[in-house]
């Protein structure tokens, strides 16, 4: 959804007609995707540390398990060794504050972008 609002935004003189259906925005979805992207995984850091958010699927377990067996292992360090309170939790904190504050009627377009479209 959000991608075809990107296409039509940019090159509306492709497009005829669009219709949507069921896109993320609105406060609703900010809590939904605050909990599932944010929030269990800050807990999940603060119980088990960086080598438990390693394990996380589907996110970060299958990124690390990508490519050759030297990037995994180096990507696999990379995230363990991240300090969890100086790094991690405050990058957590600023990404879930950055989608509260992005509260649109879509996510990542303002009624104004909309009523252009």
């Amino acid at each position: 959804g959000r991608m075809t609002l990107a296409f039509v935004a940019k090159y509306p003189d492709l497009v005829e007609q669009v219709l949507l259906q069921n896109l993320t925005g609105g406060q609703k979805a900010a809590e939904k995707l605050s909990k599932s992207y944010f929030d269990s995984v800050v807990s999940i850091a603060k119980e088990g540390g960086m080598e438990a958010v390693a394990k996380l699927d589907p996110y970060y377990s299958k990124l690390l398990s990508r490519g050759l067996p030297s990037l995994q292992q180096r990507r696999w360090t990379q995230v363990v060794q991240t300090s969890l309170e100086n790094e991690f939790l405050p990058a957590m904190k600023r990404s879930r504050e950055f989608l509260w504050r992005a509260i649109d009627p879509v996510l990542g377009f303002s009624e104004k972008m909309l009523s252009e479209i």
